[in-house]
């Protein structure tokens, strides 16, 4: 894991002008052998989680938890070639995240598998450029796994913002809300 901070940006016009200040967010850069939850703990608010191209899978205890603002961003989704699907998608570029059911031998561990829980309260957490993938082992349980779930049971979740991502076989929901009410911004 690499961090860096761009430089602040002051430009400050003489002669009565505006001055202006564009202050860019610190950027903590992964690879796919990173520990992706410490990469997120460890990203400050508002900063920037980038990760490379390659497969990042979830650990067996769960998927990922974000609480507070902050940008997860990959190079791209994946451009699936052939072979798609459980248990392995063949893909030629991007980045994914892979989540599965804990256990070979029981399905029902897979019903709680959620590879990102935004989980309030929380206001700023984007999602960009990689794709998701839902891979639940044997026995795959019909109906288990989301994608991503945005849970405001505990306080307010506001300005999620998904962009360019793809979720493959969530099992369940691809987005999930609990305690979500629509028209909440």
């Amino acid at each position: 894991m690499h961090k860096f901070s761009t430089a602040l940006l002051l430009a400050a016009l003489v002669c009565g002008t505006a001055h202006a200040l564009i202050v860019t967010p610190e950027i903590t850069l992964v690879d796919k052998d990173a520990d992706i939850q410490a990469a997120i703990d460890a990203t400050p608010d508002y900063g920037i989680l980038k990760l490379g191209e390659g497969v990042f899978t979830a650990p067996d205890t769960g998927g990922f938890s974000i609480t507070k603002p902050i940008t997860i961003e990959g190079v791209g989704r994946p451009d699936y070639s052939e072979g798609i699907g459980p248990p392995k998608a063949a893909w030629t570029h991007g980045t994914v995240f892979r989540f599965h059911n804990p256990s070979t031998t029981d399905s029902s561990q897979a019903k709680n598998s959620t590879l990102f829980q935004i989980v309030g309260p929380v206001k700023g957490v984007t999602l960009r450029d990689f794709g998701i993938e839902n891979h639940l082992g044997k026995p795959t349980a019909m109906g288990c796994g989301d994608g991503i779930r945005i849970d405001a049971t505990a306080g307010y979740v506001g300005q999620v913002r998904i962009e360019n991502v793809s979720i493959l076989f969530p099992g369940r929901d691809c987005i999930r809300a609990a305690g979500v009410s629509l028209g909440d911004s």
